[in-house]
């Protein structure tokens, strides 16, 4: 576990995880927002307009699936 594990951009340097090229079903998603960022779970691969599907604990309060543009998302695979 990267010794900061509640701090998002952490895991982006964990020794623990690998960075993938592209979206592997259950994989670890981080992602930047305005504030800092996030760690959701990849489940689909896309919606309509080529985001990614993620589920996330904490979206707008809730648990839910919910799309992100590829753009803002690190994908990571947990070795």
């Amino acid at each position: 576990m990267p010794k900061s594990w509640f701090r998002t951009r952490e895991c982006d340097n964990a020794q623990l995880v690998t960075k993938l090229d592209k979206p592997a079903y259950g994989c670890i998603v981080t992602f930047t927002r305005q504030d800092g960022g996030h760690v959701d779970f990849f489940i689909v691969e896309k919606d309509a307009k080529d985001n990614l599907m993620v589920l996330g604990g904490n979206q707008r309060d809730e648990v839910k699936i919910a799309a992100f543009s590829r753009g803002r998302v690190t994908l990571h695979a947990v070795e």
